[in-house]
């Protein structure tokens, strides 16, 4: 089986092997997948969680032999300067090769030097000292989109997905998914972390019953609350929640 590296920004992974297929997921750059069929100039990949779907293969290339460490980008985006000329633009979670310590990286396209001037990376891919509901709230305020997986645009799982995958726990890519992981506990029980699941969707949650999730109705990352006495009260969610889940001690 190939293996290939996503040499752009944000790789959109379809249904079908067309730009006109729905979207299904995202693959961020620097990230490895394996190539499991080829049609019609796509590729039909699956990430490393295990989730398939067919990507342009303009927007892949074989790696070189890694000679480096990997690191990733810790803010909303990181801008880098090109040795050849040029600037690079990676949105939080992309991956980076580390030339060395400090500013210095390795453009995964053509192994050219780069140089951080805009963002942070971290050295280290996950943090499991970090909690998750910092790091959601790093994205508020991020577009919704559907099958989305970076700041250009997340839905709800695509979002719980990269903020647990930032804090050490490797969740699947799809809220269904996702609801049979962790510890089931009541409602009024949760506490800040813990993930809320309703029909086809899934929200972090904060405190005193506030959420923050990828809304399709709002259009974008943010704070709600499912409180019924507070002023931004999602009624219409409240009576669907179908389970809670705690992924953290």
């Amino acid at each position: 089986m190939t293996v290939k590296i996503v040499v752009v920004p944000v790789a959109d992974m379809r249904r079908e092997p067309n730009h006109r297929s729905e979207r299904l997921s995202q693959a961020l750059y620097g990230f490895m997948v394996a190539v499991k069929d080829t049609r019609d100039r796509f590729d039909l990949v699956q990430t490393p969680d295990g989730y398939e779907g067919w990507m342009a293969q303009s927007y892949l290339q074989e790696p070189e032999v890694p000679d480096t460490s990997q690191a990733v980008v810790s803010s909303r985006w990181a801008l880098f300067a090109l040795d050849g000329g040029g600037e690079l633009a990676l949105p939080f979670g992309s991956l980076v090769r580390a030339d060395c310590d400090g500013e210095l990286y390795r453009d995964c396209r053509d192994s050219q030097r780069m140089v951080l001037v805009a963002g942070s990376v971290d050295e280290s891919i996950s943090r499991p000292e970090l909690v998750p509901e910092t790091v959601a709230l790093s994205l508020i305020s991020s577009p919704y989109l559907w099958g989305g997986a970076s700041p250009f645009g997340y839905d709800c799982s695509g979002l719980v997905q990269v903020v647990f995958r930032r804090c050490s726990i490797d969740l699947p890519r799809d809220s269904k998914e996702q609801s049979a992981c962790g510890q089931q506990i009541a409602l009024s029980d949760a506490r800040a972390g813990d993930l809320i699941f309703f029909p086809g969707h899934v929200a972090l949650c904060l405190d005193d019953l506030r959420i923050i999730h990828a809304t399709r109705l709002r259009g974008m990352v943010l704070i709600e609350s499912l409180n019924s006495d507070a002023l931004d009260c999602r009624s219409d969610l409240v009576d669907k929640i179908t389970c809670v889940r705690r992924l953290l001690p």
